[in-house]
């Protein structure tokens, strides 16, 4: 609770970014250790007001365990983005598996291109909109 209440004391003065100074944030948990009391941390969050963006779910390593928590996270309003990488293999099959699951059951609130280049990987980009778009529009 203590790092929540950091998190939030950064929230509140600024010291911690939110979107064009709204309050949406984008929350980055552990790769890969589950912080204990995860869901009632952001709870705590949004009860103030605050509206996390979890970032790139599916690359976590404990998701698996936790797939239940980023469910009813999202059913209580904290939003979801997947990496354009992890629905293109980029991040490994499991990471695929997870992004076009949370895609599937429409978890996901927002993509975020990777933050290669396009020179780098031409194709990829479109994949991951083509993929996005069959997706969301079913």
């Amino acid at each position: 609770m203590e790092r929540t209440l950091r998190l939030l004391a950064g929230l509140r003065t600024g010291c911690i970014p939110t979107l064009h100074g709204s309050r949406y944030f984008l929350l980055e948990p552990p790769h890969h250790v589950a912080p204990p009391q995860f869901a009632e941390s952001v709870f705590t969050l949004q009860v103030v007001g605050y509206v996390p963006i979890i970032t790139h779910p599916e690359r976590l390593t404990w998701i698996s365990h936790h797939y239940e928590t980023f469910c009813s996270l999202t059913r209580s309003s904290v939003w979801l983005q997947v990496t354009a990488g992890s629905l293109t293999g980029r991040f490994g099959k499991a990471a695929r598996y997870w992004g076009e699951r949370l895609l599937d059951e429409g978890l996901v609130h927002t993509g975020l291109q990777n933050h290669t280049p396009a020179t780098e990987i031409p194709d990829r980009r479109g994949s991951f909109f083509k993929r996005w778009l069959r997706r969301v529009a079913g």
